[in-house]
């Protein structure tokens, strides 16, 4: 009854092997903050572009079609922020690949 729980964590010591050492240079805050600018800014206005694009085309599909502008408005809405979905997806692993780029180069320097 008095079995410890398989549940129960424990305490673990730091791994010496996952921090830069002796001079090793790690990726800087100032790296981070201009990667995630970057994804901002790319991410926000193709984003913005391949939503008006969507929205677009389902509005004059809608239009065309003789539905009420409520319905053009909600179903451009819906179309443009799944059209905007992958380009924010996209952005995000490419920056993330870059950062990951300069981690492995600088733990390569260190060997």
């Amino acid at each position: 009854m008095n079995d410890p729980s398989p549940y129960q964590s424990s305490e673990m010591t730091p791994q010496s092997h996952l921090r830069p050492t002796g001079g090793g240079e790690a990726i800087g805050e100032g790296q981070i903050a201009l990667a995630w600018f970057l994804f901002v800014v790319v991410a926000t206005i193709g984003g913005a572009v391949a939503g008006a694009i969507g929205g677009m085309v389902i509005g004059a599909v809608l239009g065309g079609a003789g539905q009420s502008m409520q319905t053009i408005q909600v179903a451009s809405a819906f179309a443009g922020f799944f059209a905007g979905l992958p380009v924010s997806w996209l952005t995000f692993r490419w920056q993330v690949r870059r950062l990951l780029a300069k981690a492995s180069a600088l733990s390569v320097q260190q060997l």
